[in-house]
């Protein structure tokens, strides 16, 4: 029975050790991952926007936030969290100033994150609804950014308040215990009583306003079909007689809609200045004649691209965040019992919401045609660059 005991002892140690080094690469890589693409990813945001006199507007006001923030969360959270996993991976300890200044950036960061895909689905639906009011939208956004750096200090500042000590932080786990010891229960309560309702907040803000633009685009494109083309009735006059020629009658030029005032002659008299025999609309535009199936499928298309962008920004929001808030709920019903395993998934789903901030640049700039030809130019400029023509051959959204 002894021996039974040690072997089951023995294979359940390897077991976890098995499972705490599959979670450490796991983390680790994808924090590496993070930090090479997230910080020249958001600084190329930057850059292009205070380099493009015609991007300076307000609504990439929003974005150009947003990548600071995400700038600031590759730059410095990251590697704090990286480097803390990695000294713990040795069997080190993290100082307790670092925990302290890894806990404020990661709210500080991920607070202005969500506050800020709130605002940016806000303006888009007040931009789409409300076209023409340029001076409002602009202390808005003043308004905006202030607010959501504000906001995010003071809960950051929360944040270090709520743990009082930095051995109950969220990312410095480690001095729990040593490697391989019984850790002791923890709570940290920013996660689950400040950044989940914060999270779900935002998510609904930011879907129900994403469904009212696709709403009013849709509403949009049925009033536009639904008025046509309206001629005047002289136009419409010759037009339709035109129109009511026989088939069998030879034509000179193809059936088109044509707009504009048909007072001309088609050309030719007849001898000793008798007026023309017939009398056809002169050509000074034309209106591509919509069939129904055209017109359904340019509904379809610019609903597609609303649909698209919608769920790109539902994808990446969920995708990111929901193992964190799955877990921290899951630590709220059972934190006397917490495992090394559930202690492991809450450390990867943390690492997790750090991968959004590399994911932003490429959803909220790649998508947009002003962006996406700066990156046409800049790849262009480097030569026997090999994402020269992924870039160039790269749809309109």
């Amino acid at each position: 029975m002894e021996l039974r005991a040690v072997w089951n002892e023995t294979t359940t140690a390897l077991h976890e050790t098995r499972v705490v080094t599959m979670f450490f690469i796991f983390n680790c890589a994808v924090l590496t991952l993070t930090l090479v693409l997230g910080s020249p990813g958001n600084l190329w945001v930057c850059w292009v926007v205070f380099r493009t006199k015609s991007l300076q507007t307000f609504n990439n006001a929003l974005l150009v936030s947003l990548a600071a923030s995400d700038l600031l969360k590759c730059s410095v959270d990251t590697p704090l969290l990286l480097s803390s996993l990695l000294r713990y991976g040795r069997g080190g300890r993290v100082p307790a100033s670092v925990c302290s200044l890894q806990q404020f950036t990661y709210a500080l960061c991920s607070c202005v994150q969500l506050l800020t895909l709130v605002s940016i689905s806000v303006e888009r639906f007040q931009a789409i609804a409300f076209p023409f009011q340029t001076e409002r939208r602009r202390a808005r956004v003043r308004l905006w950014i202030l607010s959501i750096w504000a906001c995010g200090a003071a809960l950051a500042l929360v944040s270090l308040s709520l743990s009082e000590k930095a051995l109950f932080y969220m990312l410095c786990r480690p001095h729990l215990g040593a490697r391989g010891e019984h850790r002791l229960p923890y709570s940290d309560p920013f996660g689950p009583y400040v950044l989940v309702p914060l999270w779900g907040l935002s998510l609904t803000v930011i879907v129900v306003h994403y469904v009212r633009i696709f709403k009013v685009v849709r509403r949009h494109r049925k009033k536009v079909f639904s008025r046509g083309v309206q001629l005047r009735p002289t136009v419409s006059e010759h037009v339709f007689g035109w129109l009511s020629v026989p088939s069998s009658a030879p034509r000179t030029a193809p059936l088109v809609l044509l707009v504009g005032e048909a007072g001309a002659p088609r050309g030719g008299s007849s001898t000793g200045g008798a007026a023309p025999l017939s009398r056809r609309p002169q050509i000074v535009g034309a209106v591509c004649l919509l069939t129904p199936g055209a017109r359904e499928r340019g509904k379809k298309q610019v609903e597609g691209k609303v649909a698209q962008r919608f769920g790109y920004i539902i994808v990446a929001f969920t995708l990111f965040w929901v193992p964190l808030v799955v877990i921290l709920l899951m630590n709220v019903v059972s934190w006397q019992n917490a495992d090394t395993l559930l202690m492991e998934l809450e450390t990867s789903a943390l690492v997790l919401t750090c991968v959004q901030a590399a994911v932003d640049p490429l959803i909220y700039t790649l998508v947009t045609r002003q962006f996406r030809s700066e990156l046409r130019k800049t790849l262009s400029s480097v030569p026997r660059c090999p994402l020269k023509q992924r870039a160039r051959g790269a749809p309109d959204l």
